[in-house]
């Protein structure tokens, strides 16, 4: 049997020479296989801290100005009698618009008048009840005329509550009797 394999057996067939040289070799070894790791562990780092290589990059968004308009509840002016006074009733709805965003609303029945009048028409009756639309009570018109009766803000990135006003004029309620409606479309410019 060769010393070479004799550690792999039994220790009655190795020399005590041979033990020794392979405990010498194996504590050699190790001792270098530290060393290794040492030098190694110490470059990495010295390599970090003297000269790291480093990169950039950017993160890069593009806002656009937007404006949202959320409708308030209709106007509802209740039922009215020959006799009773002009009705006033409102509503508020929202303007939500990026920062710094200028815009305008404009109101418009479904008559297209640029002034604010509107018409409600009956549900079964041929007649009329005319409207008014204003910016408060009974001052200025709202309609869709810019910079003559519209409304003017800047967002501020939330929500932004505005107020219309609608005005029947007691001289409508000699119309036939009946329910009266008009749809009034709402429009945001910016």
């Amino acid at each position: 049997m060769s010393n070479s394999n004799c550690l792999m057996q039994s220790c009655s067939f190795c020399s005590v020479s041979t033990i020794m040289n392979h405990m010498k070799n194996l504590k050699i070894n190790a001792i270098c296989a530290a060393t290794v790791i040492t030098l190694t562990a110490s470059t990495a780092a010295w390599s970090q801290a003297v000269n790291p290589a480093t990169a950039t990059f950017n993160v890069n968004i593009t806002l656009a100005k937007s404006c949202t308009v959320v409708a308030g509840p209709d106007i509802a002016l209740g039922t009215q009698y020959q006799g009773n006074a002009d009705v006033t009733g409102n509503s508020a709805f929202t303007v939500t618009c990026t920062k710094l965003t200028p815009y305008t609303i404009a109101m418009t029945p479904s008559n297209l008048d640029t002034t604010g009048a509107g018409e409600m028409a009956g549900t079964s009756s041929p007649d009329l009840v005319n409207y008014n639309l204003y910016q408060a009570v009974a001052s200025t018109p709202w309609g869709n005329s810019v910079g003559t009766n519209t409304v003017a803000a800047t967002g501020d990135g939330s929500a932004q509550t505005h107020t219309v006003y609608a005005t029947v004029l007691a001289t409508e309620y000699i119309n036939e009797p009946d329910t009266y409606s008009d749809l009034v479309t709402i429009s945001v410019a910016y």
